[in-house]
């Protein structure tokens, strides 16, 4: 769950943080080199102390907790928040949305076709994919059935929806913001890698800044980015191990318990512990390899 959540937000990050260095705003592109370079050269296990003992523990005592709004609680016991219960709704619900997701790709690649070969404009496939889109909204807000948290007036205690520890939370923001810091000089090496003619080609055709990168710089430069990303995801996966550091049961931490328990050293430090991480990483690397296979230039 660790390292799946953080792949995903560590790769928004680090993606805007990159193209945000691109910005034509002075602030906004000074604003990413200053996250990059700080995050970047402070040591991991740092990070994750200040983000445990200077954030998330400053949080108040759970009597005395915050309440943001769409019932959100922060306290010193986790943070609160609104979430679908884990029932045979939500996966079929789960499994409408792949189905959904796959169609939509489809019909993405069969518009761009009749585009580009056929000349034609393509709106009877946007309007089918206006109609996905909204029909997933619907879902999520409507099918998923979502808890809320919601106070005990008795106890004080909060029931319903989903409670992120503390040391989860710290062990989340860190991990996502020291990587995201690589990935963000990722992200602006393999745009700089693009040809500068691309630019000008674009902006010939009166594309400005955002819409150029989207539609010509940025995926051209998904050649250069997706190699590097692999060691990047592969190195989040590794390092979500710090995690016993600031007392959250991660894979090591539990194999240590594991093993003063049964005593049996040997086979979960040699077999356990290393079998996990390498079966992680092959994990990210299979996809990865995939992902590269689709955006590389088709040699003829």
């Amino acid at each position: 769950l660790t390292t799946r959540a953080t792949i995903i937000l560590t790769t928004i990050v680090g993606i805007t943080a990159g193209i945000a260095s691109f910005s034509d705003n002075w602030l906004v592109s000074k604003l990413s080199l200053l996250y990059v370079e700080i995050v970047r050269n402070t040591p991991l296990l740092l990070q994750l102390l200040f983000w445990y003992f200077g954030v998330f523990f400053q949080l108040p005592k759970l009597s005395e907790k915050i309440q943001l709004p769409g019932s959100i609680f922060l306290s010193k016991r986790g943070i609160y928040i609104p979430w679908p219960p884990f029932t045979t709704q939500l996966f079929l619900w789960l499994l409408v949305l792949l189905v959904g997701a796959i169609a939509a790709v489809l019909i993405w690649q069969w518009r761009t076709k009749v585009m580009v070969e056929q000349a034609q404009s393509g709106q009877p496939q946007l309007i089918a994919l206006i109609a996905i889109a909204i029909a997933a909204v619907l879902i999520i807000i409507i099918g998923f059935g979502w808890q809320r948290p919601q106070e005990v007036i008795d106890t004080g205690n909060i029931e319903g929806g989903l409670r992120l520890t503390i040391e989860f939370c710290a062990l989340l923001a860190g991990l996502v913001f020291y990587t995201g810091a690589f990935i963000a000089e990722i992200v602006r090496a393999g745009i700089e890698s693009v040809q500068k003619g691309q630019w000008e080609a674009a902006r010939s055709l009166g594309l400005k800044s955002g819409l150029a990168m989207r539609l010509v710089i940025f995926p051209q430069a998904l050649r250069v980015i997706i190699p590097s990303l692999n060691s990047q995801y592969m190195n989040l996966a590794k390092n979500s191990s710090l995690a016993s550091a600031i007392g959250y049961p991660d894979i090591y931490s539990i194999a240590q318990t594991t093993f003063n328990q049964a005593g049996h050293e040997i086979e979960i430090i040699v077999v356990i512990i290393p079998l996990t991480y390498l079966t992680i990483n092959l994990i990210i690397s299979f996809v990865m390899n995939l992902l590269n296979r689709t955006v590389k230039l088709q040699e003829r």
